[in-house]
Parts: structure tokens; sequence; C-alpha cells
């Protein structure tokens, strides 16, 4: 009796040359090159910045009604979103100075 059976190459990780934990999660998401840390930054730093202008208070945020004042959250919202494209601008300047193999 002979059987015809196929071998089937299996592609493990030493033969394949990737890494055994998966690929970028950005490239599997379909998002090209963009890393994890990537989404980290874009949504972790503005919450950082609104709760630190939320709980700081300063005086820019607050409308003054002869008590101390109050937190306008329009304007915690507007710095909130001014803040953070300045912090982006930085740190895509550092991202690009140190060059993307660096971050990725």
């Amino acid at each position: 009796m002979s059987s015809s059976t196929r071998s089937v190459k299996s592609l493990s990780p030493a033969k394949t040359g990737k890494s055994d934990m998966g690929s970028d999660l950005g490239c599997n998401l379909g998002l090209g090159s963009w890393s994890l840390a990537i989404w980290v930054v874009i949504i972790i730093v503005p919450l950082i910045i609104w709760f630190i202008l939320i709980t700081s208070q300063p005086s820019w945020v607050k409308d003054d009604n002869g008590n101390g004042g109050t937190v306008n959250n329009q304007k915690v919202f507007i710095w909130t979103v001014v803040i953070t494209i300045i912090v982006w601008i930085i740190l895509w300047i550092l991202w690009q100075s140190m060059g993307s193999s660096y971050w990725a």
C-alpha cells in the first residue's frame, strides 16, 4: 500500500527570519509603518495636557467672576489643542532628527 502524502513545509520563525511575537501592530491594522508608540502619543498626549490644565487651573483657562474664577471648559479645550499641537511638533522634530529607526 503506497500512500501519496504531500509534505507541508512549515514556515517557522527560524526559517523566515521573523520573530515569533508577530509583526508590527500598525502593519496588521493596515496603517503602514506606524508603530503602536505613535498611536499612544496621539491619544495620551492630549489627555495628559487636558488633565494638567483641569487640575492646575491656570488663570488663562478661568473665567473671572470676582471670587477666584471658575474653569471655562471651552478655554481648556482650546488650550489643550494648541499645546498638544506644539508638543506633537516638538516630538516630530525629535523623531526626524534622531532617525525614524530609533523610535519605531
